[in-house]
């Protein structure tokens, strides 16, 4: 199931990786291609499987494509890879957010700094309402 619905909410706009499968293929044959997938990640080796092509592409903006500040790289991971990616991430945010503290907001997806920011200013509005002294 997990697979299926990764597979579901796939973007259709990324490019493809090295074996130039898009998502729009594995949606359209996911039923097929789920059990074989399946056995695929649980035999595959980490190692060569996280490889990535890094291509160079020119900013539109710029003219001039003899200087390295003209160009933005980009890897090209192959949708495997970033649908086995996005088990494990899934899994670990999972067991995060059971050990983390809710306060905590330091590398936790979906969580913003200013909420730390908003919290405090609240706790200092709410002492200070109170007129609690705080030493």
């Amino acid at each position: 199931m997990e697979i299926e619905t990764i597979i579901k909410n796939l973007p259709k706009s990324k490019s493809p990786g090295q074996d130039g499968l898009t998502s729009v293929f594995y949606q359209t044959f996911k039923e097929d291609l789920i059990p074989i997938y399946l056995k695929l990640l649980q035999k595959i080796e980490e190692k060569a499987f996280y490889e990535a092509n890094i291509t160079l592409i020119p900013k539109l903006d710029k003219d001039n494509t003899k200087k390295k500040e003209n160009y933005r790289a980009i890897s090209l991971m192959s949708t495997d890879a970033k649908i086995l990616n996005k088990i494990l991430v899934d899994k670990i945010q999972q067991h995060i957010k059971r050990i983390i503290h809710h306060d905590q907001v330091g590398f936790i997806p979906k969580v913003q700094g200013w909420f730390s920011i908003r919290k405090s200013i609240n706790v200092i509005h709410h002492v200070n309402k109170l007129k609690i002294k705080i030493i």
